[in-house]
């Protein structure tokens, strides 16, 4: 099986006190399974990086859209 996940991140959003580079920003990610899922969460939300692999776009505070 495999899904879209869409993941906002919020605008004040940080990590150990450092705002995060995708705060304000949505992401989408296609043909998601069960396995990528630990490794999104650590990555993306964490780590503020962009899987290449499963991203389909994304969106900024404003409507501007986010290519890679």
């Amino acid at each position: 099986f495999a899904g879209n996940v869409v993941i906002y991140i919020p605008p004040t959003f940080t990590v150990q006190g450092k705002k995060s580079p995708l705060a304000g920003k949505g992401i989408w990610y296609g043909r998601v399974e069960p396995k990528h899922v630990e490794g999104i969460v650590e990555e993306t939300i964490f780590k503020g990086n962009v899987i290449a692999e499963l991203f389909r776009g994304g969106i900024e505070q404003g409507g501007n859209i986010l290519r890679l």
